[in-house]
């Protein structure tokens, strides 16, 4: 594969602009194992995809000490096969690259519980793109969106 000139463009992976969209991710939280947080994803009237919910760390009685609260999360439900390492711009065989085999979903967490951190959040999805951090402007490697919680 040596000598290939791949393609460096960004590539958008999913995009979150209709209820079919959200069909293909999986949502999870701490109250499926006894937890009290909650997890939604649900589109927005401007055709956009909304992940939110209540992060909390306790959980239900008799569960003390057995399950730990503070994290909720989507995944996509679908192999994520396409992946394919280079190394400055030449392909990687994949005979030689067992993380790709290794690569099953890719998802977004938030993990309350090792910080201690409880209430409300909410992140609005448009697309999810793959990168070369190389082809960003300065302002979006400097400037990355980040989560906030707020405390009721």
């Amino acid at each position: 594969m040596e000598g290939s000139n791949p393609d460096k463009t960004s590539k958008t992976l999913w995009t979150f602009h209709s209820q079919q969209d959200l069909y293909q991710y999986a949502l999870g939280c701490d109250s499926d194992i006894g937890g009290t947080s909650t997890t939604n994803l649900t589109m927005d009237s401007d055709g956009k995809a909304r992940f939110w919910g209540e992060m909390k760390l306790g959980v239900k009685p008799g569960l003390e000490k057995r399950v730990r609260g503070g994290y909720a999360g989507f995944r996509n439900k679908i192999p994520f096969n396409a992946f394919v390492l280079t190394n400055y711009g030449h392909l990687i065989s994949r005979e030689s690259n067992p993380v790709v085999e290794r690569i099953k979903t890719v998802g977004i967490s938030i993990l309350g519980g090792n910080s201690g951190v409880e209430g409300q959040y909410e992140l609005g999805l448009d697309t999810i793109k793959a990168v070369n951090e190389e082809d960003l402007d300065e302002g979006q490697v400097s400037n990355p969106q980040t989560l906030n919680f707020t405390n009721h």
